[in-house]
């Protein structure tokens, strides 16, 4: 007899007629399922829990109605974060760091204004949906937000921020690198700045290297040329993850509230497979073997 089965027998004999069934679904349950549908590549809070339901009921014997368990998802998306950064200790990193930004459309320009998304409306410290634009993957100007990384050379996310769509990357990257002092940072054009290079070596000991625009004289070594080269190579792996396996250009929220938790169950699941595949002697990063092994 499982624990919840003794806690339910308890009830019962006590004379309870009416026991919520939430409480016999532990938070750690919960975000084992949140972050295991990450994995999954289901992009949607409905399905996965209809098939959580249909097929995992042996494991998770009391799980509430589905407003309910996606409500204390959402009340616990802080904790994932802090559990994300706990389990990111236990993971490889070196000295050579990626930064790069993903973009985070709630939907495209044709659409956007006549979107009646509360995501429009402003939330905590200035977070809301915006105009940006994405030459690289095809979106043009959509409406949406921004997901800015850090990523570790073994294409691994150490820590992220959500901005608005229309804010400059190079206006972010003070505020990310508290825990990562005396590193090289690699970055793409989008990075291009002196005044910012010279921040980063004077206060924090950081060496911004960036991509080469085709009308600036590069100074870099060959050496250095093609590390950075290898490692935006990495990162554009890594980033295709996240959009293709974890949904991150797909996230359907209704609020802000729950924006931030999908946002976070998607790292959090990244970095359990990682920490999973290392533990058991497979490459930390074949996710997707993992998931559908």
């Amino acid at each position: 007899m499982t624990t919840n089965d003794k806690l339910l027998q308890q009830f019962m004999q006590a004379g309870i007629d009416k026991l919520d069934i939430e409480d016999l679904l532990s938070d750690s349950e919960v975000l084992a399922i949140s972050w295991v549908g990450e994995i999954f590549s289901i992009d949607s809070e409905n399905a996965w829990y209809n098939f959580v339901v249909k097929h995992f009921t042996y494991l998770f014997h009391h799980i509430p109605e589905r407003s309910r368990f996606n409500r204390r998802r959402r009340n616990l998306w802080k904790v994932t974060d802090t559990l994300r950064q706990k389990i990111m200790k236990n993971l490889p990193y070196g000295d050579i760091l990626i930064i790069d930004s993903l973009p985070v459309p709630i939907c495209d320009f044709k659409r956007a204004h006549f979107s009646k998304s509360p995501l429009k409306s402003e939330y905590i410290n200035g977070l809301r949906a915006s105009y940006g634009h994405c030459a690289t993957k095809g979106l043009g100007t959509y409406l949406g937000f921004k997901v800015h990384l850090i990523i570790s050379q073994q294409g691994l996310p150490l820590t992220f921020v959500v901005s608005n769509a229309d804010v400059d990357d190079r206006d972010v990257l003070p505020f990310m690198i508290a825990d990562f002092l005396n590193t090289i940072i690699i970055g793409d054009k989008g990075y291009i700045s002196e005044p910012l290079r010279q921040e980063l070596y004077d206060d924090y000991g950081i060496s911004l290297l960036t991509q080469k625009r085709s009308n600036q004289k590069d100074t870099n070594t060959r050496y250095i040329r093609k590390t950075i080269n290898r490692l935006r190579k990495r990162v554009e792996v890594t980033n295709n993850q996240l959009d293709d396996q974890f949904n991150l250009s797909k996230v359907r929220a209704r609020s802000h509230w729950g924006f931030l938790t999908r946002v976070c169950d998607k790292f959090a699941g990244f970095t359990l497979g990682a920490f999973l595949n290392l533990t058991i002697g497979r490459p930390m990063l074949a996710l997707k073997d993992l998931a559908f092994a």
